[in-house]
């Protein structure tokens, strides 16, 4: 090349930098325009300029031009294949179109190239999240953090997978961390709301939620997700007026939608509620929310009178969660198998060979409401909230706790409990009455209330650890049971995967109230046993004796419980949390009459309970499923 030629080339090198530079500044403060004006500039001067076919191609992606975008780092690549920004931002490109899988091998190439590039482990951890791969997501993301600690969207990815995993404690500190990292971080302001609300946080979660709206107005999942929280806790007015808020900013907001068809629906307006939700695309959300869409049209159509469409309903929004990633993941063997186990230990183990527990003062002891869920427990803990002698603990962990200290002291439940001494039943006692003092705050003179369902399958347990302690078993039908939880969007644990399907709901009933009668029969209990039909129709009655057995005054004011939750803003995150506010009413009772042709798969399993607990089926029904 000659003197002049060669001058000459520098000459445009310099000009062709110089240009780049400037599109550079302008790339960065986000004039894209002026960007992609400068950057072609260069192109024109040195097609094969490798920083500016990048640059180039990865602003076509950021705005939306995908496959000149790619075209282009692909050729910065052939030119020089040893840049780990460049596989990093081409897999990006792929990710937003929806190639997870071709994203993946970009960004592990970039890892290759450069074993420390953090960002490229953020988005391998995101795009395997994608995949619901989420053991190499989690794996990925923490590697990620390690290698950039003060990286706050690290940080709020890592938070989302452990919140998908059903992890909200380990979630929320990492939510924490990218706010603390980044306060105007209005997304993981967002989600630190979710996973607080998921911790039973509230107030906590509002906080959240409004603060997130605060610094991204136009977020409508901020108001949308607020409205959600705020319907499920009761707070009706305030929800309306967040999920407007959110419809405002994205009237296809699905969520948004589904939370108005809530307060419709609890207005009374069944008809519009459910053209309201007639018209979302179920199939553009996600499963979570399709099956919550689905549920909750099953339960217009039932209030409609169409036992057919709302069966046909749950049933669909019973599959779509079945097919959850979460549910895939839980054995559906494990809580069967213990009940199983309990019963088949207890029905051969002679109580008279227990260790006598240390009496404690009879008012030190707590008070539990039990039994098989949908039975009537919440209608009774908000009936026994009328009373300022008690507090009451909505399904807290308190026996759990017991549990693991039993296993700290290498103790089986329920092998080791004839063995269990006084020195581990007072720590098993300490364990339980220092879990409940985390929730009880100014009331330490209160009896206690422990309102959890289930703790049915553990009286065994809490007969040996709290002798002569007050037990409050909630029933009802036995089909109106079954039916109520096949109906009822739970959140999924060991214990609710059975509820998914009608006959393996039956099957746990069955489980569990046989190894109750087994209790029921072998144990010197407590108890005091009410059924729903009976508080429904008659509520003097029924509410006096249960105040007399657990020692408390009674007066006309406990018939006024649905207005003093109503005024007081109770808040419930059960699955009963919309009727805690409403007067009591008989239109639940015997609601599996209309659904009997549905039914019958399990009318020979549930006729036994029916009979033992006092209760009927009607003979045409009886009839029809013995010719099945």
């Amino acid at each position: 090349m000659s003197s002049e030629r060669r001058f000459l080339s520098t000459i445009r090198s310099g000009k062709a930098d110089k240009l780049f530079k400037a599109g550079l500044r302008h790339h960065r403060a986000g004039r894209m325009k002026e960007a992609e004006t400068l950057y072609s500039g260069v192109l024109q001067i040195h097609p094969d300029h490798f920083k500016a076919l990048h640059r180039l191609g990865l602003l076509y992606c950021e705005t939306g031009r995908f496959s000149t975008g790619m075209h282009l780092m692909k050729k910065a690549i052939a030119i020089n294949a040893n840049v780990p920004e460049l596989y990093n931002d081409l897999g990006q490109a792929l990710h937003d179109l929806a190639r997870p899988e071709e994203a993946i091998a970009c960004y592990e190439h970039a890892i290759k190239l450069n074993p420390r590039f953090a960002k490229a482990y953020n988005n391998l951890g995101n795009a395997f999240h994608d995949l619901e791969k989420h053991g190499e997501a989690m794996a990925c993301l923490r590697q990620a953090i390690e290698l950039k600690p003060d990286d706050a969207d690290a940080n709020n990815n890592l938070g989302i997978a452990l919140s998908e995993l059903d992890k909200p404690q380990e979630a929320a500190a990492y939510f924490e961390k990218a706010t603390t990292l980044k306060p105007d971080f209005a997304e993981a302001h967002n989600n630190l709301g979710n996973a607080l609300a998921q911790l039973g946080k509230i107030e906590e979660a509002i906080t959240s939620y409004k603060r997130a709206a605060e610094l991204k107005p136009s977020f409508p999942d901020a108001h949308g997700n607020l409205a959600y929280l705020l319907e499920s806790t009761n707070q009706i007015d305030q929800a309306a007026k967040s999920a407007g808020t959110a419809l405002e900013l994205d009237p296809h907001a699905a969520t948004a939608h589904l939370i108005t068809a809530k307060c419709e629906r609890r207005d009374g307006n069944f008809e519009g509620a459910l053209r309201r939700l007639e018209a979302i695309d179920a199939k553009a959300v996600n499963a979570m929310v399709r099956a919550e869409l689905l549920s909750e049209k099953g339960r217009l159509y039932d209030r409609l009178g169409s036992a057919d469409k709302a069966f046909e309903c749950f049933c669909e929004a019973n599959a779509v969660t079945s097919q959850t990633w979460l549910a895939r993941q839980i054995n559906r063997d494990a809580y069967v198998e213990q009940v199983s186990r309990l019963r088949s230990w207890f029905l051969n183990t002679p109580i008279d060979t227990w260790s006598p527990s240390p009496r404690m003062p009879r008012n030190d002891y707590p008070a539990f409401l039990v039994g098989f869920p949908r039975s009537g427990t919440t209608l009774l803990q908000q009936i026994l909230g009328t009373s300022r002698g008690l507090v009451i603990l909505e399904e807290k962990p308190l026996v759990d706790s017991m549990i693991d200290h039993l296993g700290a002291h290498r103790f089986r439940d329920p092998e080791d409990i004839p063995r269990i001494d006084t020195t581990v039943i007072k720590d098993l006692r300490n364990a339980y009455l220092s879990k409940a003092s985390e929730y009880v705050h100014g009331q330490h003179n209160a009896l206690l209330v422990d309102k959890m369902p289930l703790n049915m399958v553990h009286v065994a347990l809490i007969h040996q650890v709290f002798p002569g302690a007050r037990i409050i078993l909630a029933l009802r039908h036995p089909c109106d049971v079954c039916l109520s939880c096949f109906m009822q969007n739970f959140r999924l644990n060991e214990a609710m995967i059975h509820f998914l399907d009608l006959n393996n709901t039956a099957n746990l009933y069955n489980l569990v109230m046989e190894l109750w009668s087994v209790y029921e029969a072998r144990l010197p209990l407590n108890l005091y046993v009410i059924k729903y039909e009976d508080l429904v129709n008659e509520f003097d009655k029924e509410t006096r004796r249960l105040f007399e057995f657990l020692e408390l005054p009674w007066d006309t004011s406990v018939r006024d419980f649905a207005a003093r939750a109503k005024a007081q803003d109770v808040k419930s995150l059960t699955p009963s949390y919309d009727q805690v506010s409403e007067p009591i009413y008989n239109r639940s009772i015997d609601r599996w009459k209309r659904y009997a042709r549905h039914i019958e798969p399990i009318v020979d399993i549930m006729k036994i309970h029916v009979k033992a607990l006092g209760y009927d089926l009607s003979l045409e029904l009886q009839q029809r499923a013995h010719s099945l």
